[in-house]
C-alpha cells in the first residue's frame, strides 16, 4: 500500500475487515479442502479463491484520501476518494461490531466498504480527517 502514496500523504488508519467474517471464510475454505477428494480441484479451487479474497483486501484513510486495493485469485481493483471530494459518509450496520461504509463522492462516486471492523469508529475518523483545515 505504501508504493500507492504520494509525498506528503501518510496512513492515518488502517480499515480492516470484521475477525468473524474471517473465521467465517476459514471455516468455509477449510470445508471445501476437506471436500476435495469428493469434488476433486474445484473444492480445493474455491477454498484457494476464498482466502484469496479475504487476504487480498487492504484499506486504509490517508490525509488525503481513502483507498482501497483487492488481489484475488482472478485480478485486482483499486478505488480511492479525496477527502476533499467527500459529499457525505453512511453506514449500514450488519452485525454486532461490523457493517458497511459507503463513501459517497460530489462526482456522483461511491466506494463500499464491505465488513469493516467498527464501522463508528471508522466513520469518525474519516469525518475528522475530510473536515481537518489542512486537508
Amino acid at each position: 500500500m505504501r508504493k500507492l502514496l504520494i509525498p506528503g500523504e501518510q496512513i492515518l488508519l488502517r480499515i480492516g475487515q470484521h475477525r468473524g467474517r474471517a473465521t467465517w471464510i476459514c471455516v468455509l475454505a477449510i470445508g471445501f479442502a476437506l471436500l476435495a477428494p469428493i469434488t476433486a480441484g474445484l473444492s480445493l479451487l474455491m477454498s484457494v479463491a476464498m482466502l484469496a479474497q479475504l487476504f487480498g483486501v487492504e484499506r486504509v484513510l490517508t490525509n488525503f484520501r481513502v483507498i482501497e486495493r483487492r488481489s484475488g485469485f482472478f485480478g485486482r481493483k483499486l478505488q480511492e476518494i479525496a477527502l476533499r471530494d467527500i459529499q457525505a459518509v453512511e453506514i449500514n450496520r450488519s452485525g454486532l461490531r461490523w457493517g458497511t461504509i459507503r463513501i459517497f463522492a460530489d462526482s456522483g462516486r461511491k466506494i463500499a466498504l464491505d465488513y469493516v471492523d467498527g464501522p463508528e469508529r471508522v466513520k469518525r475518523a474519516i469525518d475528522q480527517a475530510r473536515l481537518a483545515p489542512n486537508t
